[in-house]
């Protein structure tokens, strides 16, 4: 029984020397996991990043001051560089590294007027920016205006170089939908597209019918608003079509 006793003492020193091996190199992992983390994220978000209006290119960069004109920064990459000056009517927005998020538009000193830069011809184009609006139709049955608008985001994004934004400041135009609920699944819709520089209507379509279709998954809704756009708007603006 003594020796059965020392193999079975020998056996559980193993055992925890194994143990306490595979808890070391599991902390170690874990401790190297946690560093690799906080050395990316510091890379990835420990600067400010400067969006231009003239491109799509961005400056990464320490904003050191902010003042009623322009912005002062050293890059990123060179922190021990010089100081650069830039206005604010060049800049788009500014990512900081909290999270922020400023947006900037063109001041015109001497009369105090904000003007936004928006595109000036009044026809849709690769990169108009659209903003999408349900509009209720008086004395109807309206749909749900924000499954409505959600279908039509999908054709806009799906089959146009156009691009949906979220606010009327971000946006060249806006589309105004209307969607009607007829007998047995029909449904009836029409856009109202609007320039908003010149703050007119470019076009305005007549109210197109639209049936369910189990075979395609269509509702009544869908394919009613994919007319406007692939009659109407495809019709007149050929240019955005992708």
């Amino acid at each position: 029984m003594g020796k059965f006793n020392y193999k079975i003492l020998q056996i559980t020193k193993i055992i925890n020397k194994m143990i306490s091996n595979t808890i070391k190199i599991r902390t170690s992992t874990i401790l190297l996991s946690l560093i690799t983390a906080i050395f990316i994220s510091n890379n990835i978000f420990g600067q400010d990043t400067i969006f231009l209006k003239s491109s799509s290119s961005f400056i990464e960069a320490k904003i050191i001051e902010v003042n009623s004109s322009n912005l002062k920064y050293k890059k990123h990459s060179n922190l021990d560089g010089p100081i650069y000056t830039i206005s604010k009517n060049d800049i788009r927005k500014v990512h900081y590294q909290n999270g922020d998020i400023e947006a900037y538009t063109d001041v015109n000193s001497k009369t105090n007027i904000v003007n936004i830069q928006r595109q000036t011809a009044p026809e849709l184009i690769p990169g108009s920016r659209i903003l999408i609006k349900y509009i209720p139709t008086e004395n109807a049955n309206n749909i749900n205006g924000n499954d409505a608008a959600k279908m039509l985001i999908g054709h806009i994004q799906g089959k146009t170089s156009c691009v949906v934004v979220n606010s009327i400041d971000e946006a060249d135009f806006v589309i105004e939908l209307r969607v009607i609920e007829k007998l047995l699944g029909y449904r009836s819709a029409k856009i109202a597209l609007k320039h908003i520089l010149s703050n007119k209507i470019v076009l305005e379509t007549k109210w197109e019918k639209g049936s369910p279709s189990a075979f395609n998954g269509y509702s009544g809704s869908r394919a009613a608003i994919g007319k406007t756009v692939k009659k109407d708007l495809l019709l007149e603006f050929p240019k955005i079509i992708i």
